[in-house]
């Protein structure tokens, strides 16, 4: 009866989790090189059952992507929402480490196309709008893990979109564009 008593205890876990964080991208669109942007953002978790670590994981994130080609560069700010699933696995007093699955969405913001024969033609172009080469919206696959000492987190993901960015009507001259982003984060939880 002592031993149902002490093993059948249900641990208690934190219901909701606010952090902050900003990170490091690591981005490129098919065969393109890579190129570094930044990102920030405030997470929150939500835990989806009583008697295990399971959290519902999103928030709101201002994230800098893009790739380089040729010479040409594409710089893309995308405000970004993941919807995600994280499991945390307590390895010691104050230690986790958590991995996490799902999705994400994007709407283009800013951003610029240039260098390469844009320099040749004189010519700058907005990664987005009415003039651009980009459609706004961008979803994907989203998969990371993160580790938590005390209240710091330390995160390493990656990013497979599966919208063609490239607008509709250049897409008639073949053209595709699938985002792609590895990220490392630092974060604080509240």
């Amino acid at each position: 009866m002592f031993f149902m008593a002490n093993f059948g205890f249900a641990q208690k876990y934190e219901k909701n989790i606010f952090r902050v964080q900003g990170g490091i991208n690591f981005s490129w669109a098919g065969e393109a090189d890579m190129k570094v942007g930044e990102s920030i953002g405030a997470i929150y978790e939500r835990l989806l059952m009583k008697d295990r670590p399971l959290y519902l994981e999103t928030g709101l994130e201002i994230s800098q992507k893009g790739t380089k080609l040729e010479g040409v560069k594409c710089s893309a700010w995308y405000v970004e929402v993941p919807v995600m699933v994280n499991y945390k696995f307590k390895l010691r007093k104050d230690v986790y480490i958590f991995p996490s699955a799902g999705l994400f969405t994007g709407i283009g913001i800013a951003g610029k196309v240039k260098g390469g024969i844009m320099d040749e033609l004189g010519a700058e172009m907005d990664t987005f709008g009415d003039d651009g080469i980009c459609k706004r919206f961008d979803m994907g696959l989203r998969f990371g893990g993160t580790v938590r000492w005390q209240n710091l987190h330390f995160g390493l993901g990656m990013e497979f979109g599966l919208v063609n960015l490239v607008r509709d009507e250049l897409q008639e001259m073949g053209g595709k564009m699938r985002m792609s982003n590895i990220f490392l984060t630092f974060g604080w939880k509240f």
